[in-house]
């Protein structure tokens, strides 16, 4: 009960911290504890934010030891959480971004004991709908994913690629490997 107590206040500290940033209050950073609590002990979720609305949306993750497909939504504002919708694949310890649009975009997790998988699932939240998109050529639980341009995420590192970088084109769903990429490469 200790550990579970421990991850949720880790995660609303998280919040917090982003709510405060969004909020302009940048300067003198600190962390405050919530009243909100999440629906349950959540580990390995992927946060979002985008900087400028009042959500922040925690994707997939492990809850009660289980993984789970859950997307939950904080607002800054109300400091409430709920249920925004749902990954079509569980997760765990994947990596987000978004491409101008506002769509997020969840890369590879831990699905299950088996081990990572591969999947790319968009999300959208005007439209509150999940769908999968692609694969990556390897498993990315633990990557980093980073949008470079209107049109290109990076995927960079992750358990099944711990020197690479993936590409991955937002308007054409389509993802390409380089184990050394520069930013030239990736882009042509």
């Amino acid at each position: 009960m200790a550990s579970s107590t421990i991850i949720s206040t880790n995660i609303l500290i998280i919040i917090a911290s982003l709510a405060c940033i969004a909020l302009g209050q940048s300067t003198n950073l600190s962390a405050t504890f919530l009243s909100t609590k999440l629906p349950t002990t959540l580990s390995g979720a992927t946060p979002y934010y985008d900087g400028t609305s009042d959500t922040i949306y925690l994707l997939a993750g492990q809850a009660a030891g289980v993984v789970t497909g859950e997307i939950l939504a904080f607002s800054i504002q109300n400091s409430s959480i709920g249920i925004a919708g749902d990954m079509r694949q569980s997760g765990s310890a994947g990596s987000v971004a978004a491409d101008e649009e506002g769509h997020i975009f969840h890369f590879g997790t831990l699905a299950s004991a088996w081990g990572p998988t591969t999947i790319i699932q968009k999300f959208n939240p005007v439209q509150v709908s999940t769908e999968v998109v692609g694969n990556l050529p390897h498993g990315s639980r633990q990557s980093t994913a980073v949008r470079l341009n209107s049109t290109t995420i990076l995927v960079i590192g992750g358990e099944g690629n711990k020197q690479g970088i993936v590409a991955f084109d937002t308007r054409n769903l389509t993802a390409r490997y380089s184990i050394f990429c520069t930013v030239e490469i990736c882009l042509k």
